[in-house]
């Protein structure tokens, strides 16, 4: 470049020489000389004028021009050396993602800028994998108000939700289902947000978008929503008839979903109502098979200092069947009751006949003990933590297996509906018949 300069401003010294022995050797040819009153003017002709300035304009548009190409050129082989570098930068980062080297990853990314969506994925990837959540949550806000695609829309989204902004969360994806009313990932998302807040008729209505692509979870959440909407009601506004209504053709609609019944057994004790109450108990006892509605009535009968007719049913229970669940649940009342020797009567034959229960051995050790049989309970003992069963717990998940101090209505590991049982009714028994307990 500066050999370039050199050789120019010699061609420019000798132009400009050769021009001035011109002008010596032309000078009275080139020059005329005007007067104008006192005063007189020696002027390059006319011709000579315009011949110069043509000259001059020429020579600049020339140059201009070729200093245009020369610059065109320099920046396409810069261009075409940038994007060389940039795809071997991308190319080295995606080696670098895929063995999960994510810091080398990054730092050869941010060589490459951020105007891609692609570039941008592969950015959160690594921040990702790296598991530097602050600086994810604020990219994420950066690629999103960037790109405003479904790649970031959500991920994004879901930062807000871990962030506790539940709602600026909703409102970002409201926004985004706007876009794409059937995304299958925002209204899964959208259920999931809607459940964290308890707005559940907001989910019932949620789950019209997805009847067609996923009826499957349709079928298995809308007795959730509908019976946790039912409660909400009863918490909010008391029980009604209207209230009692719905509740009813819940129970209708789903005959075997035990919440339904506890919730219409429970607004009916609400309402002193107890006979219709229990009457829905057997009614669901008899449908779903589930022990917590045989816990519920002795509950009723504990709590009101009247365990003799709490007894009076388990016995009448018995007489109809000849399953070990309600067998079970009276021996558990004789040993509260501290009636021991009633319990042995109850459990001992449960235990002969194969019931494999950790509930059983620990509770009929317990009550061998306190009938001063402790070298049968220390066996009992030792074959309950031979076999590492469960804790002493007498509910159980059916869909994970997760075990419970009480009943409830939804596990807390699995977030199911519908599936916390006394760990006795999962034992086969034989349909009840169809006669009336006489409360």
């Amino acid at each position: 470049m500066r050999n370039r300069w050199i050789v120019a401003a010699i061609l420019v010294f000798i132009t400009a020489f050769v021009v001035f022995l011109f002008y010596q050797q032309n000078r009275t040819a080139l020059l005329t000389e005007v007067t104008f009153g006192r005063f007189q003017f020696v002027l390059i002709r006319a011709w000579l004028t315009s011949l110069l300035l043509v000259s001059v304009m020429v020579s600049m548009i020339m140059g201009l021009g070729l200093w245009r190409q020369k610059r065109t050129q320099k920046g396409l082989v810069k261009d075409a050396q940038s994007q060389k570098n940039r795809a071997q930068a991308l190319k080295r980062a995606e080696h670098l993602l895929a063995h999960e080297n994510y810091r080398e990853a990054l730092s050869e990314l941010e060589k490459v800028g951020r105007d891609s969506a692609k570039i941008d994925e592969m950015r959160y990837a690594a921040l990702v994998g790296i598991g530097d959540a602050t600086r994810c949550h604020d990219f994420l806000r950066e690629a999103f108000a960037r790109h405003k695609t479904p790649a970031f829309a959500y991920p994004w989204i879901e930062s807000l939700a871990q962030k506790g902004k539940v709602d600026e969360a909703l409102d970002a994806l409201e926004e985004q289902l706007k876009q794409e009313p059937a995304a299958i990932k925002g209204r899964l998302l959208k259920l999931e947000l809607l459940e964290r807040k308890r707005r559940w008729s907001e989910c019932l209505e949620s789950l019209a978008y997805l009847q067609t692509q996923r009826p499957d979870l349709v079928d298995e959440r809308r007795p959730g929503y509908l019976y946790e909407h039912l409660k909400q009601r009863v918490d909010r506004d008391g029980v009604g008839k209207t209230l009692l209504a719905d509740v009813q053709d819940a129970s209708k609609q789903y005959p075997d979903f035990v919440p339904i019944y506890i919730l219409w057994a429970s607004s009916l004790l609400a309402k002193n109502e107890a006979k219709k109450a229990f009457d829905i108990y057997e009614r669901a006892y008899r449908q779903t098979g589930n022990g917590i509605f045989l816990a519920l009535i002795e509950a009723y009968y504990i709590e009101h200092d009247r365990p003799e007719d709490a007894i009076q049913i388990y016995r009448q229970l018995m007489v109809k069947e000849r399953g070990h669940d309600v067998a079970f649940q009276l021996g558990k009342l004789y040993q509260n009751l501290e009636m021991m020797d009633d319990a042995f009567k109850i459990f001992n034959p449960l235990k002969k006949v194969g019931v494999d229960s950790a509930s059983l051995n620990l509770r009929l050790a317990d009550v061998l003990a306190r009938l001063d049989r402790e070298g049968e309970a220390f066996q009992l003992i030792r074959e309950f933590v031979s076999t590492q069963s469960p804790l002493d717990r007498d509910f159980y998940c059916t869909n994970c297996t997760a075990r419970h101090d009480d009943w409830s209505a939804r596990c807390h590991d699995c977030h199911s509906w519908n599936t916390i049982e006394l760990e006795i009714s999962s034992l086969n028994r034989e349909p009840l018949g169809s006669a009336p307990i006489y409360y």
